[in-house]
Formats: structure tokens, sequence, C-alpha cells
């Protein structure tokens, strides 16, 4: 499968569209790194680990991105 072992990140993982995917990603074997503007949202989600910011403020997405690829990239 083309996802497997592979590193995703998904904006919006707190909300409905966003944890189907993270879903189906799941179960396709991807390592899926949520991302939501809500802590909140992203409580109790099947991430392998979760970033909280805000996608409407670039300095946020920035230095989200930064941390990710710090963090998780390969």
């Amino acid at each position: 499968d083309e996802f497997q072992s592979k590193t995703v990140v998904v904006t919006g993982a707190g909300g409905g569209l966003g944890c189907t995917l993270t879903a189906l990603l799941n179960e396709r074997g991807a390592r899926v790194i949520g991302c939501d503007a809500s802590g909140d949202a992203l409580a109790g989600s099947d991430l392998a680990a979760s970033h909280i910011f805000d996608l409407a403020d670039s300095r946020s997405v920035h230095d989200a991105a930064d941390t990710i690829i710090a963090r998780h990239g390969e």
C-alpha cells in the first residue's frame, strides 16, 4: 500500500473530514500527525503525534512546519 510506513500530516484532524481521513490513513499503515487549532478536538484521536496551530496565522504555520520536520522528518 502506498501509505505503509509513511508519515502524513493532516490539518483539521480534529474535525469530521480530518477524523475520517486520519482513520483511513491509519488503516492503510500511515503514521499520522494530526494538526488542528483546538487541542480539545485532537484529544482521543488515534494519532502518532499532534500539533496545535492556526492555519490563518502564517507565523504559526511556519513554526509548526519547522517543529514537525524537526521531530518527525526522515
